[in-house]
């Protein structure tokens, strides 16, 4: 195929995407006459096909005179779309002209445009920290956590014209970990930790636990350990410290954990083990059986991205066995796998990174809140539907 067949193709190809979902005259003409007559939609696809060359199956000589003609008409009458590419004629220099452009695309609610500000106001010409922070942060809410994520870097090391400033590098880098970027996570705890806020700093590293549980536990367990956002519990940072040792490798030594634990020989697990709650404990034990609602994950209709991959190819299913801890509020925390079958397939530490990311939540924390403190299993099934 001749080059000059592919950009023809690709040309069409790019203004068939672009068009909206209306039916639109079959020729150009008449696709014309409706624009001068008013019509938005006809005005915001004239603005393209002359800013491409194609209309249809029709090839249109272009004139980007006539598509910021059309483009700015569709814009100035509401159409985000069409500011969106009003925007975009300006490129390479669309950082500066485009913006007024691509803000009224952004008021008009076309997300994709997000990234184009968050950009603009980093650079040189408009720089703008404030706005930069504003359209950086939408882009991370509509699924793209990059350019937040840098900025927040910029505020912590004192880059892109930005003094080092530790409370608004932590402030992002918490808007992230609530997002669930995992490498906002231990920075987030970091930072709650050196301005005083032990809860934050247990909360984010609780949520980190799922995404690097090899790294995490055992600061999970030193905040038990030495009451950082929560009353001391030689015996939950016990617990978790022997959990953080199954993650032992070359690579991730758990030294501080075998430390406590030698330090600590009177918190044996069989100390840890009498907390479990048991059906025979309280006066309830209905409850406290049928307490906690099993957890099914369809690998297509709920959470399926996280099934494991290796299992999900295989048509394996699993059931991981949680151990958490139940909170003053009758909640669960602190769940980590107790057990694992078909071992080695991935359920664990997907069903580790669930259960941070998204918590467990007891079916009746009335129940349960006289037991704060013990321990409860809960079976977690994977199933394939």
């Amino acid at each position: 195929m001749k080059r000059s067949s592919f950009r023809a193709l690709l040309a069409l190809a790019l203004v068939t995407l672009a068009l909206p979902a209306v039916a639109l005259p079959d020729t150009f003409s008449a696709l014309k006459a409706d624009a001068e007559a008013g019509d938005v939609e006809a005005q915001a696809t004239m603005g393209r096909v002359y800013a491409y060359g194609w209309y249809k199956d029709e090839q249109i000589k272009p004139d980007l005179k006539q598509a910021r003609l059309w483009l700015s008409k569709a814009a100035d009458a509401g159409n985000g779309e069409a500011a969106f590419e009003m925007g975009k004629t300006y490129y390479p220099n669309d950082g500066v002209e485009g913006v007024p452009w691509y803000r009224k695309a952004a008021v008009a609610g076309i997300t994709a445009v997000y990234p184009r500000l968050c950009m603009a106001y980093r650079a040189k010409a408009l720089y703008n920290w404030d706005e930069a922070l504003t359209w950086c942060r939408k882009t991370a809410e509509a699924g793209d956590t990059a350019p937040y994520l840098t900025m927040a870097r910029a505020a912590e090391r004192g880059l892109e014209g930005q003094p080092k400033s530790p409370e608004n590098a932590g402030a992002i880098y918490a808007t992230l970990a609530d997002m669930g970027e995992p490498s906002a996570m231990k920075p987030a705890a970091d930072y709650a930790l050196t301005r005083g806020d032990g809860a934050s700093s247990l909360k984010y590293t609780r949520l980190a636990v799922g995404f690097a549980p090899e790294v995490y536990i055992a600061q999970l367990a030193r905040h038990y350990d030495l009451g950082i956002g929560v009353t001391p519990d030689a015996l939950e940072a016990a617990r978790l410290y022997q959990y953080a040792l199954r993650f032992e490798s070359k690579q991730t030594p758990q030294t501080e954990a075998r430390d406590w634990l030698t330090r600590h020989p009177d918190n044996i697990r069989s100390q840890v083990d009498a907390r479990l709650l048991r059906t025979s404990d309280g006066s309830d034990a209905g409850l406290l059986k049928h307490g906690f609602a099993r957890r099914y994950v369809d690998s297509y209709k709920t959470i399926g991205d996280f099934y494991p991959d290796t299992a999900r190819r295989k048509g394996i299913e699993g059931v991981v066995m949680i151990e958490c801890l139940v909170t003053d509020t009758g909640d669960l925390a602190n769940c980590m796998v107790a057990s694992e079958t078909p071992p080695e397939m991935g359920f664990a530490r997907q069903t580790l990174l669930i259960v941070s990311r998204f918590g467990m939540k007891s079916a009746a924390p009335q129940a349960f809140t006289p037991h704060a403190g013990r321990l409860v299993y809960i079976p977690f099934a994977w199933r394939l539907e």
